[in-house]
């Protein structure tokens, strides 16, 4: 065979392979399915400055997963003073976590990374 025909071979397909792409593309941009309020944990319901509790907290029942992430990019946004609060170290992901320590901890009162944040706990 040719280059020219192999060149034109491989324009063809890939053109095609593009173009089937580009139509699968669009199944997968549709919008995500609206999250129901009443199976989120009690944590997704309005929170306050003071449900937040601080990492420090959290290390004492998780020290492994506390010194995982604090090895991490993620963990430096903990160090600079124009990030909020509450986006901070392990809370920022899993929300308040005062009602959580003080219910001994209570998983249905924390967001887990599990299952899209179910009440099944890390």
């Amino acid at each position: 065979m040719s280059q020219v025909k192999i060149l034109k071979a491989a324009i063809v397909g890939g053109w095609v392979l593009g173009s089937l792409l580009w139509a699968a593309s669009s199944s997968f941009s549709k919008p995500a399915e609206p999250v129901e309020t009443e199976s989120l944990p009690a944590v997704e319901q309005q929170s306050k400055a003071e449900d937040y509790v601080g990492s420090e907290t959290c290390k004492d029942c998780h020290a492994g997963q506390f010194n995982s992430y604090f090895k991490t990019a993620h963990a430096r946004l903990e160090h600079l003073a124009s990030w909020p609060a509450d986006k901070k170290g392990c809370e920022a992901c899993h929300g308040p976590g005062k009602a959580h320590v003080e219910a001994g901890g209570d998983k249905s009162l924390i967001k887990t990374l599990r299952r899209g944040f179910d009440k099944d706990g890390l």
